[in-house]
C-alpha cells in the first residue's frame, strides 16, 4: 500500500462525513481486514480532540491507538499485552516527532510550521501512514 492510496482512503472517509478517529479506524480496517470489525462508533466522541473541545488528545492518535488495539490487543484478562503496549508507545512517539504534541489545539496551532499539513485531514492522513508503517514493520519482524 502506497502513501497516496492511504491518503485517498482517508480523504474518502472524510468526504463521507467521518472525522479523524473514525477515518483512521475505517482505513486501517480496510488495510488489515479481520474476521471481526471494530465499529468506528467507539471513535465518534474523539472528534476535535474529545467532543470538539480541541483541548485534549488528538482524535487521529486516539483512532490509531484503537486500531492498534483491535489488531494486537487482548480480549481475555491475563494475556500478554507487551506487544500492544510497545506499539502504542511507538505510535505516540512517532506522532510526537511528527506533530510536536498529542494535544489537538497544539497541533492545530503548529500547522503553520508544517508545510505538508494544511488541516485535520492531513494530520489524519499522516497518522494513518505512520500507523500503517508501524504495523507493516511489526509484521515483517
Amino acid at each position: 500500500m502506497e502513501n497516496q492510496e492511504i491518503k485517498e482512503k482517508v480523504y474518502h472517509y472524510y468526504s463521507e462525513g467521518f472525522h479523524c478517529a473514525e477515518a483512521i479506524i475505517k482505513t486501517i480496517e480496510e488495510l488489515y481486514p479481520s474476521d471481526t470489525k471494530l465499529s468506528c462508533k467507539v471513535a465518534s466522541g474523539f472528534c476535535g480532540g474529545i467532543g470538539k473541545c480541541h483541548q485534549d488528545f488528538c482524535g487521529a492518535l486516539a483512532g490509531g491507538l484503537m486500531a492498534l488495539g483491535h489488531i494486537y490487543g487482548r480480549d481475555k484478562g491475563g494475556y500478554d499485552i507487551s506487544k500492544i503496549v510497545f506499539l502504542s508507545s511507538e505510535l505516540r512517539q512517532l506522532f510526537l516527532n511528527k506533530f510536536g504534541s498529542t494535544v489537538c489545539c497544539h497541533i492545530l496551532e503548529n500547522i503553520e510550521e508544517m508545510p505538508e499539513i494544511q488541516n485535520c485531514k492531513d494530520v489524519t492522513t499522516e497518522t494513518a501512514i505512520l500507523l500503517h508503517t508501524l504495523i507493516k514493520d511489526t509484521q515483517e519482524l
